[in-house]
């Protein structure tokens, strides 16, 4: 059921936000915002996991922690969904 979770469920949860996200009419700096987000996210923790970043010793945060490891696996998916989200968003259908 996790893999389900995280390889199915989230890029579809991240592709759906980022397509009606990108139809809208807001600025472009706020259709780049999830991506963004998710990418300073996903650094964050990885460079925690590895310990290259100094992250702060607590149960949650720390080089070993739940958040550094599965922040990164989540990462991957939810990037990959607000790509194919933003993809399907601008690709146009001939009627």
């Amino acid at each position: 059921m996790e893999a389900l979770a995280f390889f199915v469920l989230t890029p579809l949860t991240a592709g759906i936000i980022q397509f009606f996200l990108s139809r809208s009419r807001l600025p472009r700096w706020a259709k780049w915002g999830p991506a963004v987000l998710v990418m300073l996210a996903g650094m964050v923790c990885f460079l925690g996991a590895v310990d290259c970043l100094p992250l702060p010793n607590t149960y949650w945060l720390d080089d070993g922690s739940f958040l550094a490891f599965y922040g990164t696996l989540f990462s991957l998916p939810a990037l990959f969904g607000l790509g194919a989200g933003a993809l399907f968003s601008v690709a146009q259908w001939s009627e």
